[in-house]
């Protein structure tokens, strides 16, 4: 437990630093530019929600596939290529009797999606 507190000041620390930079660029930002990215960010996790909880045929429910996806987001801030978030979500698919294989393609498809269209 020691270890996981110490990884996450580790990697949340320089966040902490750079928070009163972002305070101050937002006192000069244009709201609806901040709006919009907002907007574009929600449309694109509910567009992975849906097609994570298609690819699965309606394994689980909808807003326990959408909490899969949050939990991802904050995995990926910690781990590399996306590493951790596979294997959160492989173990979710799993859980609900998937085997290893389907699991973990339902689970890599929101990364090959993403490789493919940047």
């Amino acid at each position: 437990m020691l270890l996981i507190g110490l990884v996450g000041v580790y990697f949340f620390l320089p966040q902490l630093v750079s928070l009163h930079q972002t305070f101050a660029v937002l006192k000069h930002t244009s709201w609806w530019w901040v709006i919009l990215g907002l907007l574009v960010s929600v449309l694109g996790v509910l567009i992975t929600v849906v097609m994570q909880f298609i690819a699965g045929r309606g394994v689980g429910t909808f807003i326990g596939v959408g909490i899969l996806q949050f939990g991802r987001l904050f995995v990926n801030s910690f781990l590399p290529y996306s590493l951790g978030s596979i294997g959160l979500a492989v173990s979710y698919y799993q859980r609900f009797g998937k085997q290893r294989s389907s699991a973990f393609a339902i689970a890599v498809l929101p990364t090959i999606v993403v490789a493919v269209t940047t």
